[in-house]
């Protein structure tokens, strides 16, 4: 069954129609003279001063005199989802970053990060510890995400690089977010698959005029193993974690990867 979804509260909820363009269309420039790769750096900027925002928001609410749990789950959502759109950004060029000091996935037990405040925001207690969340974003913010921020336009950004990011984001969807690991907290796995999903797309538009000038071939199976990727994801989350996996790796996520690598080729990357 399809699923499709919408941001309200600047997170994602299932069972509505999608806002942003497929990638049956091509993305307009954003200004005009920018280069893929000035345009794949503003993205990254904007999605991550967005989700920087939203935790200098729930940092200070973790400070005030009376937190709102609603109110912090909500921008722990939606911080979330602007960093799993450009994960692969940072995964590609910041990895220590990522895996230790955003989104240690492979920690049981993380003491920062995501996934750490994740465990305090989304415990049984109705009463989590408000001094842990509030130096956990503050420490993340300006510690990690402001810092990659401020270095996203100085250090070189190869096409070889960003496909990478991409492969090494959608191997994640198999090996991390099917895992089920935060489905005692969050469930948000779901929702990052999705926002994955999004920043694929989103990256995509920068490259598809090229490709398809090269291969009308190439940008069809892109674009129609993407659509079937995102139609074909379950429509709640409890289905999300009870689906068989092996089936929607082999039909869907499997056949993507492939495209993502058809796509690399054409600006003479070879991804593994």
């Amino acid at each position: 069954m399809a699923i499709h979804i919408c941001v309200v509260g600047g997170f994602m909820l299932a069972g509505c129609l999608p806002k942003s363009k497929s990638v049956t269309q091509s993305h307009q420039r954003q200004s005009e003279g920018l280069t893929r790769v000035e345009e794949i750096q503003n993205l990254v900027d904007g999605r991550l001063t967005g989700c920087g925002k939203s935790l200098a928001l729930l940092e200070a609410d973790a400070e005030s005199a009376v937190p709102d749990l609603t109110n912090e789950r909500a921008l722990w959502r939606s911080a979330r989802e602007q960093y799993e759109q450009v994960r692969f950004f940072v995964e590609e060029f910041y990895p220590e970053f990522h895996s230790v000091h955003i989104a240690p996935w492979f920690s049981s037990s993380p003491q920062q990060g995501f996934h750490y405040i994740e465990r305090i925001l989304f415990s049984s207690s109705s009463s989590p510890s408000w001094t842990n969340i509030d130096g956990a974003t503050g420490g993340m913010n300006t510690s990690y995400v402001q810092i990659i921020i401020g270095a996203i336009y100085t250090l070189p950004v190869p096409d070889s690089g960003i496909f990478k990011g991409l492969q090494h984001m959608l191997a994640d969807i198999d090996t991390v977010k099917f895992s089920g690991l935060d489905r005692e907290y969050s469930g948000n796995s779901m929702n990052d698959v999705f926002s994955n999903y999004t920043g694929l797309d989103t990256v995509y538009g920068y490259y598809s005029d090229s490709v398809y000038r090269y291969s009308p071939a190439i940008d069809s199976i892109f674009k129609a193993r993407w659509k079937s990727a995102w139609e074909n994801m379950p429509a709640d989350s409890n289905s999300f974690y009870t689906m068989n996996k092996q089936n929607y790796d082999s039909l869907y996520l499997h056949p993507l990867e492939d495209a993502v690598k058809q796509v690399a080729t054409v600006f003479g990357a070879q991804l593994q």
